[in-house]
Order: C-alpha cells, then structure tokens, then sequence
C-alpha cells in the first residue's frame, strides 16, 4: 500500500508577487498616491472641511475625493490642481509628497565667518545641526 503525503505547502503571496516584472514599480506609485492621499486628507482636516464640500469646491464629487483620500485612483493635474487650491497647498505640502528638500539659508552670526567656516558647514553639519537655520 502507498504512503501518500498530503501536506500542503503554504504559498506567501506577498513574496509571489514580488517577484513579478512590474512589483517595484507598482508599489512606488502606491506609495505615491497614498502619500498624496494623506496630505489631502491632513489637509481638509486643518481646515474643518468635509468630504463633500472638498467634492464641491474642487468641481468633483466626494466619492472620487474618497478614493485620492484612500489612494485607491490616480488623478489627473487638473483635477489634482483645483484640489491644491482650495486646500492652500503650500511647499510643505508638495515636499511631503513628492520627497524634495525645502531649501534652508544658513545665517551666520559673529565676526569670525569665513569662507572655510562656509565649506565646512556644507561638508560637515547636518542642517538640523547647525545654528540660525530659517527657511526662503
């Protein structure tokens, strides 16, 4: 009589998945709708604003601003532009989104500034390190 072995094999899905071509890219512009989602959604709460009257004063609906909110679409730059717009985007909210450094001027104070101290702080201190940061 045969031994038969019924063990059944757990297959990840996660780790299926990632081994397929378009993975990587994929999870990136998840990523990315899902960050634009959060920053919209911070947004409206910082200015006391529902879903519906977003929908209304961005000329959509507050079903498809559910669905940025939850990352679940990929807008387009019109709609995405009348949404900035009345929630007052600024570049803190861009730079939260898209990954890019809000540029810092470094005042130094004292009479022993020089062109060395300059190439020192550029090669040395990390900005949060350094003294009198304001940013443009």
């Amino acid at each position: 009589m045969k031994n038969i072995n019924n063990k059944k094999v757990q297959i990840d899905p996660i780790a299926e998945a990632r081994k397929g071509k378009y993975f990587e890219q994929y999870s990136k512009e998840a990523k990315e709708r899902i960050k634009l989602g959060v920053e919209i959604y911070n947004a409206r709460e910082i200015l006391s604003m529902s879903q519906q009257k977003l929908a209304k004063e961005a000329q959509t609906t507050q079903k498809v601003i559910s669905k940025v909110e939850n990352g679940d679409v990929n807008i387009g730059f019109a709609l995405l532009n009348r949404i900035a717009s009345v929630l007052n985007f600024s570049y803190k909210n861009w730079s939260s989104i898209l990954d890019f450094n809000i540029p810092y001027n470094i005042v130094f104070v004292g009479s022993e500034t020089t062109s060395n101290t300059v190439d020192r702080v550029k090669d040395n201190v990390l900005l949060h390190e350094a003294y009198n940061i304001s940013t443009k």
